[in-house]
């Protein structure tokens, strides 16, 4: 997909290397070994969304998230996807490369019947998810507000 000078794809095994950085500075990871491992599983599984922005051939930035299936009473009609990362490097930031990963992440959603696309997020990326048209909610993370999508809406 490419939204102006930023390309977005799906991550493969080979672009581990890559966002590896980036994991680094959001923290709260396990050892580079294991987290490689799930990076390497994850990409071909068809409940997980990778993607990477790209700049002039470099990865700039990264999505990950999950959709939840159906639901054991409900079906398909409350069916929940979760984006449980997103990073842009900072010196990448304000260009393109965030806006066009939450597509790209809204759309993989869609595609598969998914009703609520949510996430978490710091207080300081609220300006940011504003932009797009989500406003958070406080929860019970007080420091991580609460994004939600109902694609029914």
């Amino acid at each position: 997909m490419l939204f102006g000078m930023i390309t977005v794809r799906k991550l493969n095994p080979d672009d581990f290397d890559h966002i590896w950085p980036m994991l680094e500075e959001m923290k709260h990871i396990d050892s580079k070994e294991q987290v490689h491992e799930r990076f390497r599983m994850f990409c071909f599984r068809e409940d997980w969304f990778l993607f990477g922005a790209e700049q002039n051939g470099k990865i700039i930035g990264y999505t990950a998230g999950q959709d939840y299936g159906t639901d054991f009473r409900s079906g398909d009609t409350h069916r929940e996807c979760k984006m449980h990362d997103l990073f842009v490097f900072p010196e990448h930031r304000r260009q393109g490369a965030g806006k066009a990963l939450v597509e790209a992440a809204r759309e993989w959603a869609r595609s598969r019947s998914v009703r609520y696309f949510y996430w978490y997020a710091s207080k300081g990326a609220i300006p940011f998810y504003e932009k797009l048209g989500v406003t958070g909610v406080e929860n019970s993370h007080p420091d991580h507000p609460y994004f939600e999508v109902d694609f029914n809406a």
